[in-house]
């Protein structure tokens, strides 16, 4: 399925053709509207109509009624907000961005520690987890042990799991990549919306 990592209302601004440059091989292509600014199966079908076709629909729709043909471009407030958030969008649309999943996964995959310092530094979130999804051991340690020890002990065992490979810690990256997508509104990035997932995966 082809994705697009440029709306298809903004492309046909520029006219037709479309002339596209590779950036890594400077070649430059002929590209219809629907062909420039996409890729193959850069995301979910679901991602590419209701989350971009919702913001792409609404961002042309703002476009169109208060800034195509106008002297003066004034929004509302609903409308700035409705602009703002389509254009922070684009920067986790682009396929760098997925590259740049790609790679974190298999810098953690190819090093455990890696996730082993996620655990420690998001070590209230990952208590939290044990405690939803494992309550019973959680109580148990905290009753054998005290508070401090108990919590120290899950930890170190966690971190263990994920040394040992007992657990898969690492998420795959094309599902982290549409998290990422589907969370930008409240990101405070790539690297964030990876480790939050990778916590998951691995308790």
């Amino acid at each position: 399925m082809i994705t697009h990592y440029l709306p298809q209302w903004l492309l046909r601004r520029f006219g037709s053709p479309l002339y596209e440059l590779n950036i890594f091989t400077g070649n430059v292509e002929t590209r219809s509207v629907r062909k420039a600014g996409s890729g193959e199966g850069l995301w979910s079908e679901q991602i590419e109509k209701d989350l971009m076709g919702t913001h792409d629909n609404d961002a042309a729709r703002v476009f169109r009624y208060c800034v195509n043909g106008k002297r003066r471009i004034v929004f509302s407030e609903e409308q700035r907000y409705t602009i703002s958030l389509w254009l922070a969008l684009f920067m986790p649309r682009v396929p760098s961005t997925f590259e740049a999943i790609k790679q974190m996964t298999q810098e953690a995959l190819d090093n455990p520690e890696i996730a082993v310092r996620i655990l420690y530094q998001k070590q209230r979130d990952v208590l939290e987890i044990i405690k939803r999804d494992d309550a019973n051991a959680y109580a148990g340690a905290v009753e054998v042990l005290g508070k401090y020890a108990g919590e120290a002990w899950l930890m170190a065992t966690a971190a263990n799991m994920v040394r040992s490979r007992h657990v898969r810690y690492v998420p795959d990256s094309t599902f982290a990549y549409h998290v990422h997508l589907k969370t930008t509104r409240s990101s405070g990035g790539i690297r964030e919306n990876v480790h939050a997932v990778s916590l998951d995966v691995a308790l």
